[in-house]
């Protein structure tokens, strides 16, 4: 939303954790570049998706645009190539 707040995604994420900060990872294909919004961590909420009912979304509010990078999801996190989870703890 233009406010910076929103959800993201029906993602397999650990309930328990404390968590402060949202980092987003977006890939714009019309720019060939991916994008890196920072905004902070609201809650949790169920997946209501059919099939999905043991995922949740993420809820965040003061979301901004905090740059771009060339790197892909795996050079951008430090993974493995092959690795694909579309989540990262940073602690």
């Amino acid at each position: 939303n233009k406010d910076g707040s929103g959800k993201s995604g029906v993602w397999v994420i650990n309930k328990s954790l404390s968590v402060e900060k949202v980092i987003v990872y977006f890939r714009n294909k019309l720019r060939n570049v991916n994008e890196i919004y920072i905004g902070n961590f609201v809650g949790l909420s169920p997946s209501e998706e059919l099939g999905y009912e043991n995922r949740h979304i993420v809820e965040f509010n003061k979301m901004n645009f905090a740059g771009m990078t060339k790197e892909n999801w795996n050079g951008f996190t430090y993974t493995k190539q092959g690795a694909v989870s579309p989540i990262k703890y940073i602690r």
